[in-house]
């Protein structure tokens, strides 16, 4: 149980420090994402926050963008959340 607390202090330790000194060597910029200024409405969707959390959160899960399109959450075409029908 040590080692486990231990190793969340490291983590959260490390979450802070590592994450203050990347924003300091590389920082935030202000340019647009390519699904701005790029977007064609195939391969180029602006997408909200809450998308682009799922996606990844999916992604990460191993579950991938099909399962969000069978959830209805994200229409590739439109960028709008589809109506499904079981």
């Amino acid at each position: 149980m040590v080692t486990f607390i231990l190793s969340i202090v490291a983590l959260i330790l490390g979450y802070v420090f590592y994450g203050r000194y990347v924003e300091k060597t590389f920082g935030p910029d202000d340019r647009t994402t390519p699904a701005v200024y790029m977007a064609d409405g195939v391969d180029y969707i602006p997408l909200s926050g809450w998308r682009i959390f799922m996606i990844q959160f999916l992604n990460i899960a191993g579950t991938g963008d099909d399962h969000l399109m069978g959830l209805g959450v994200v229409d590739e075409r439109e960028g709008d959340v589809l109506l499904v029908q079981a």
